[in-house]
C-alpha cells in the first residue's frame, strides 16, 4: 500500500498594508443622509472599526452644504433631507490618510400608473403555487434610466421565480434591477413571478397570502452597477467551483482615493396589495 500526496506552501505572512479611507452611503430622496466612514486594513484583521475622527463635508450641486455630525460607530449624519433631482458630493479627511471624495446624482421618483396582483400565476415542480405582480410605470424619454423593484411583506424574504419579462431577461441576472435599454414610448408594463407566504385560510382548503407593498426605485447609474456587482460578488464568495477556484468579482466603487459606494435613489410606494386566497 502506498500513499501519494502533494504539498503546496500557503503564504500566511503578508506585507504591511497601506490604509485607505472607505466611504459608504446611500442617498435616499426625502430621507436624512448617513455616511459610514472606516479604513481598509490587512487581510488577517479580525474586526474593522468605524472612524471616529473624520471630517465629513457635504456639497450640494458643488456648493458647500454642511459638515456632517458624528453619531457613533463610524456614522456621520446630515441635518437637511436629501432632495431628488439634485447632485451631491462628499469629501472625507482622516488624519494621516489622503482625502477621499465621491459624488452622485439623486434622480426623480418614478411614476407608477397601475399595479395588479395574480394570486396563482403558476405552480412549481413540487406543485406549490406562486404569485405574480404586474407593474405599469412611466419611463422618462430621451435619458438613460435605471430601476429596482423591492417587495415588502411579512415573513421570510421574497423568492423570485421563472423570470420571463424581456427587460429583466436582458440584464442576465436573477434580480429585479434593470435599465430602460429595451423600453420605448415612455411607458412599460412589467410582470414578475414571486413566492408569497401561504397560510391556511378561513375557508377549508384555501391558502391565505400575505399583503404586499411594492416599492419602485429610480436608481443612479452608480447604484445600478453596485447592485449588479454585489450579486456577482456574493455568488463568487459563497459558490464553490469543483473545476478550480470560484470566479472572483470586486465590489463596485465610485470613491476617489479610497473605496466604497456613494449612490442615490428615489422611491415610490404602491398601495398595499391584498391578494385573493389560493383555492
Amino acid at each position: 500500500l502506498s500513499l501519494l500526496a502533494c504539498r503546496k506552501l500557503v503564504q500566511d505572512e503578508f506585507p504591511p498594508f497601506a490604509q485607505q479611507p472607505v466611504i459608504n452611503a446611500f442617498l435616499a430622496a426625502d430621507s436624512l443622509l448617513r455616511v459610514h466612514v472606516s479604513t481598509t486594513d490587512a487581510i488577517d484583521t479580525s474586526q474593522l472599526y468605524g472612524a471616529e475622527h473624520a471630517t465629513v463635508l457635504l456639497y450640494c450641486e458643488h456648493q458647500p452644504a454642511e459638515t456632517l455630525l458624528y453619531a457613533g460607530n463610524g456614522l456621520y449624519e446630515a441635518i437637511a433631507p436629501v432632495k431628488a433631482n439634485t447632485s451631491y458630493q462628499v469629501a472625507v479627511s482622516l488624519p494621516g490618510l489622503p482625502n477621499a471624495t465621491a459624488g452622485d446624482f439623486v434622480p426623480a421618483a418614478p411614476q407608477i400608473t397601475h399595479v395588479s396582483h395574480t394570486s396563482l400565476a403558476g405552480r412549481d415542480e413540487e406543485g406549490w403555487g406562486y404569485s405574480s405582480i404586474t407593474l405599469d410605470f412611466n419611463d422618462p424619454p430621451h435619458e438613460k434610466n435605471y430601476y429596482q423593484i423591492v417587495l415588502r411583506q411579512g415573513g421570510s424574504p421574497d423568492e423570485f421565480l421563472d423570470i420571463t419579462d424581456t427587460v429583466l431577461l436582458n440584464e442576465g441576472l436573477p434580480l429585479l434591477v434593470f435599465s430602460d435599454t429595451l423600453i420605448e414610448n415612455g411607458h412599460y408594463t412589467l410582470t414578475f413571478n414571486y413566492r408569497n407566504n401561504q397560510h391556511i385560510g378561513l375557508q377549508q382548503g384555501s391558502r391565505q397570502l400575505d399583503p404586499v407593498l411594492l416599492e419602485l426605485r429610480a436608481l443612479s447609474a452608480h447604484y445600478y452597477h453596485y447592485l449588479q456587482r454585489l450579486f456577482l460578488y456574493q455568488q463568487g464568495r459563497y459558490t464553490s467551483d469543483l473545476n478550480g477556484a470560484p470566479p472572483v468579482f470586486n465590489l463596485y466603487s465610485n470613491v476617489e482615493n479610497g473605496y466604497g459606494i456613494f449612490a442615490g435613489y428615489a422611491a415610490t410606494l404602491s398601495d398595499t396589495l391584498y391578494p385573493e386566497p389560493i383555492q
